[in-house]
């Protein structure tokens, strides 16, 4: 779960509302604007700072292992993923908060 919702881990209900309503709908959108695209980026073939922000926002909210029924927000994890830097970052282990 994101963790700016943290706050909220005891409240059921926003919860469910976050797990059925909010987070399919911004999957939804992401996978929209990155079918649209040709290349693994927001831009196409140039990475942007909103690939690294989206980026982000998978990877908090469980990683490729979660984005099996949205190939082209795969592809863009996996493609950020293959920078160096965040490779190299990734290899070393992540600072968890």
């Amino acid at each position: 779960m994101f963790w700016g919702f943290r706050i909220f881990e005891n409240c059921e209900e926003f919860n469910r509302k976050y797990d059925d309503v909010e987070r399919p709908k911004f999957l939804r959108a992401f996978e929209t604007l990155y079918g649209q695209r040709k290349g693994d980026f927001a831009m196409g073939d140039e990475v942007t700072y909103v690939d690294f922000l989206v980026y982000q926002l998978l990877l908090d909210e469980g990683g490729a292992s979660t984005l099996t029924a949205h190939p082209n927000l795969r592809r863009l994890f996996e493609a950020v993923e293959r920078r160096l830097n965040i490779a190299i970052y990734n290899a070393n282990g992540r600072i968890h908060l």
